[in-house]
């Protein structure tokens, strides 16, 4: 609220870093309590029944926070306006909160105010990409909620369809690579790493239905390899900068969902690992390459070459390093992350 009404650039981009850098701190304080306490769960104490810091949702809170943080202190000028701020903090809380939630509920409304900032964009006359999956996912959510009780089958099902449409598993990847395309590129890049699909399926729908997702982990886990596979193959031949990045993204994604319910200790320790590598380092490529679109006037896709890397060499290196760092190059995280995947699923499969 305080970026929506401030009125200067200036300001709301230090309101808006202000307040992720203190949740990035407060998230950091759950980790090293968690480490002290051997890694046994850390209620809120005063709503302890609503949010709880876990071995999991801890160290991703964390680095959401970070992510965010990162993404509002090097965003462009045109983009720092109070709106713009505002977005990002409120996918900021809405992401937070489902992470931190202990009940389906709580996660549901986490879910949609993560959601918000993209319908109220389309509503003001911004890009409307990715807005039926969105409303279906939450749909499909709430509906899964309701049939918890009465059909345990059926909710474990619309929780898992949830899942691949907010994830963007094959058939729905379109959505996400729409939103890289059309809206706009922090705020996208951010809700993609926020994996709230792959969260949903590994915290929430797998332990919840345990019998149910051993006949269904099968097909969760080819349908999402499928995802990698396919998505990489269209990234090859791909000529925007924006598509490609989003198939690279989007295959990267799908990867770690496959490694979640794979339910092997491979493959979930390597899933969690590349969703720290992928954060990092497709957080770093959309800064910059946000960075190079707002310096440059001319369209950016074709097959001539622009000579950029001479002109911003600070940027080359480090578009380089992260792309490196991305594809699972020794001596960086995605490295092991990426064998351990891997073999999680040759385990398992």
């Amino acid at each position: 609220l305080a970026t929506k009404f401030c009125g200067s650039p200036q300001r709301a981009r230090g309101i808006a870093a202000t307040a992720s850098a203190a949740s990035l701190l407060l998230s950091l304080e759950a980790v090293r309590e968690l480490a002290l306490k051997g890694w046994t769960n850390l209620s809120e104490p005063w709503v302890p029944a609503v949010f709880q810091a876990t071995a999991l949702n801890a160290v991703t809170m964390a680095l959401f926070a970070a992510l965010t943080l990162a993404m509002i202190v090097s965003a462009p000028r045109r983009d720092s306006g109070p709106h713009s701020v505002a977005q990002v903090l409120t996918l900021l809380a809405g992401v937070l909160a489902a992470y931190g939630a202990i009940h389906l509920p709580v996660f549901l409304a986490g879910w949609i105010v993560g959601l918000a900032p993209f319908f109220a964009e389309a509503r003001s006359g911004g890009s409307r990409a990715g807005l039926w999956e969105f409303a279906g996912s939450t749909g499909l959510l709430a509906m899964g909620i309701v049939a918890q009780a009465s059909n345990p089958a059926a909710s474990f099902w619309l929780l898992a369809l949830a899942a691949i449409l907010r994830t963007g598993v094959f058939p729905f990847h379109g959505a996400a690579v729409s939103r890289f395309e059309k809206g706009s590129l922090g705020p996208a890049g951010l809700l993609l790493n926020a994996q709230l699909g792959a969260f949903l399926l590994f915290r929430f729908a797998l332990p919840i239905y345990p019998e149910s997702a051993k006949n269904a982990q099968n097909w969760l886990c080819w349908l999402a390899l499928l995802t990698a596979f396919y998505t990489a193959v269209m990234a090859m031949v791909e000529r925007s900068p924006r598509r490609l990045l989003s198939f690279v993204l989007v295959s990267q994604s799908a990867a770690i969902f496959a490694g979640l319910v794979t339910a092997r200790p491979e493959g979930l320790m390597g899933a969690l690992v590349q969703w720290i590598g992928l954060g990092i380092t497709s957080t770093m490529m959309v800064i910059i390459y946000r960075s190079v679109e707002a310096r440059i006037d001319s369209p950016l896709e074709g097959e001539r070459l622009l000579g950029l890397a001479g002109q911003m060499p600070r940027l080359a290196v480090f578009f380089a390093v992260s792309a490196f760092a991305l594809v699972g190059m020794p001596g960086t995280l995605g490295f092991p992350g990426e064998d351990l995947l891997i073999h999680g699923v040759l385990t398992a499969h």
